[in-house]
């Protein structure tokens, strides 16, 4: 059975509709997904951003205290507030002594040379320090002085080698230095770099302090000089409590340092003290060179990140995203850094995602229901149009009836073995219904209820009434064409007229009868087909019937 073409246009409806609705879902699903990434990116990047400006914030104020320390330690009025007092007896002892031997002179107990040689005697003897804190004599020729009296210099060597250009943070001679400090006011502290050996081995530039002071007696300048490590020791250890106590973030956030010189080794650690001063190994030994890698690489500072075992709430470790920030402090040959875990922020990514996936499910969902709903709704409407809406065939046949030849009629009244004629209509006007115009409005009706088993096929249902309704009119034309003029010739001959009028109104009756016995025959289903063919079954009894009745229309007519 062919299907209904309003059954067509719904399924039709409902196919470019889910089109629709898939492809708009495809792409909404599609740009959610991208915007939901190009969010989550960003918010990785700015969440990292704040992260990496937070850490660089923290390890700034950091190296800060460092350097703060450092140059506390490396400052001259600190330093000469710091060793001052040693420095200062020291000299004074020796002073006593180049007094006590220019007074033996005076007295002339001693010769001149006498006493100056006992003096340097005495002088070179006096010790400190364990053994390291000596002090000189050196005479204030200039520009480079001589020395008079040194532990591990000759004595009368002129000091203008370059290698005493080191003083007063500006490379001047240190000796130099000493003899324009005491000219200037008899006695004062002068700061300078100079080797210093340690256990380590050898340590060049190490900051030094002279406390020098004139015997002008003599013409000569005594002096000592202390190695300021000690100060710097001390500024060591404070720096290294000042950092121990810095924390951030609710106390989670820490530092630690280490050092490159003579070895890597981390020296302070905050939350693990048990690494401090031990040698690195390991994992350990590869994370914090790859710390001075990057200090290397980027002038000094810089992040690195990697992953680092983290301890979770079962007690186990996991392998977790870190990030850390390192910077160089030169001077101390110290790294200082901090990190933090990123676990934190994967958290809120992966809380991002899910969101983004949640979107997208509900969004599914809505407009899943909202499609069902819609073609619910079409289907609903087309099977209200199936039932209010005429047939195609009954609209085929209306279409159709002005077309209808005689010949399709008769073949059809062929096949019908009797007719019995309707009862006598009654007129309503003047002109009787045999004279009104025919329609197909109650053939149409009649077609349309019968049922698809009975009905005439369309095409020759439609070519019966067409030739009924052509040959009708043809033959009203021809006779009201011979009657009238008579009439008008001859009006005495008005019995004769009534006699042609009776006849005209037979004629229209009989018409009208024919007519009626066709839509009878329709709607009966008396008009049979073969199903193999779809032509009329024809046989020789009805053919002679149906050529008959056709013979007395045709006279009729006539």
């Amino acid at each position: 059975m062919t299907m209904k073409t309003h059954t067509k246009a719904a399924l039709t409806i409902v196919i470019a509709f889910i089109a629709a609705i898939t492809i708009i879902l495809t792409f909404t699903v599609y740009f959610i997904t991208v915007n939901g990434n190009e969010d989550i990116e960003k918010y990785q990047a700015e969440e990292i951003h704040r992260i990496e400006r937070s850490l660089k914030n923290y390890v700034d104020m950091a190296y800060a205290t460092i350097e703060a320390n450092y140059k506390n330690s490396m400052n001259k009025i600190y330093l000469e507030t710091y060793y001052g007092q040693r420095l200062e007896n020291i000299i004074d002892v020796a002073e006593a002594i180049l007094k006590s031997k220019a007074d033996a002179v005076k007295k002339e107990e001693l010769t001149l040379s006498e006493a100056q040689e006992k003096a340097k005697a005495e002088i070179s003897v006096l010790k400190y320090d364990n053994g390291n804190g000596y002090v000189w004599i050196n005479d204030t020729t200039l520009p480079y002085p001589k020395i008079i009296m040194h532990p591990s210099i000759p004595s009368n060597q002129v000091m203008k080698d370059p290698k005493y250009n080191c003083a007063l943070g500006k490379e001047q001679n240190l000796y130099q230095a000493i003899v324009e400090i005491c000219q200037a006011n008899g006695k004062g502290f002068v700061d300078y770099l100079w080797p210093q050996q340690t256990q380590y081995g050898l340590r060049l530039d190490e900051p030094k302090l002279a406390y020098v002071k004139l015997f002008e007696e003599w013409d000569w300048i005594i002096g000592t000089s202390v190695y300021v490590d000690k100060a710097m020791n001390d500024s060591i250890e404070k720096t290294k409590d000042d950092l121990r106590r810095m924390k951030y973030e609710n106390g989670i956030g820490y530092f630690w340092i280490a050092a490159t010189q003579p070895s890597l080794q981390v020296i302070m650690h905050s939350t693990q003290p048990s690494l401090e001063d031990q040698i690195l190994e390991g994992q350990l030994k590869t994370l914090y060179e790859s710390f001075v890698r990057i200090c290397e690489e980027k002038n000094g500072k810089g992040f690195w990140e990697y992953k680092w075992p983290k301890r979770t709430e079962d007690g186990a470790k996991k392998q977790t995203p870190k990030l850390s920030y390192v910077r160089l402090h030169e001077p101390l040959g110290w790294i200082v850094g901090t990190d933090i875990y990123l676990d934190g922020m994967e958290k809120i990514v992966d809380e991002k995602r899910k969101l983004v996936e949640t979107q997208i499910h509900a969004l599914i969902l809505k407009i899943v229901a909202i499609s069902l709903v819609i073609i619910l709704l079409i289907s609903l409407l087309s099977y209200r149009l199936s039932k209010c809406l005429p047939s195609k065939k009954a609209k085929s046949i209306v279409a159709q009836v002005p077309t209808m030849t005689t010949a399709s009629i008769f073949s059809q009244l062929e096949a019908t073995e009797t007719i019995s004629p309707p009862a006598k209509p009654q007129p309503t006007s003047k002109m009787s219904r045999a004279e009104a115009p025919f329609t197909p409005k109650e053939t149409t009706a009649a077609t349309t209820a019968a049922s698809p088993e009975k009905c005439i096929p369309v095409n020759e249902c439609t070519t019966m009434v067409q030739e009924i309704s052509k040959t009708l009119i043809s033959e009203h034309l021809k006779l009201f064409a011979t009657t009238i003029p008579a009439i008008s010739q001859n009006n005495r001959e008005r019995e004769k007229e009534e006699e042609v009028i009776e006849e005209v109104k037979e004629l229209a009756q009989k018409t009208y009868q024919t007519i009626e016995k066709v839509k009878e025959m329709v709607e009966t289903g008396q008009l049979q087909y073969s199903e193999s063919t779809q032509q009329p079954e024809i046989n020789t009894v009805k053919t002679i019937k149906s050529r008959k009745v056709m013979n007395d229309l045709n006279k009729m007519v006539r």
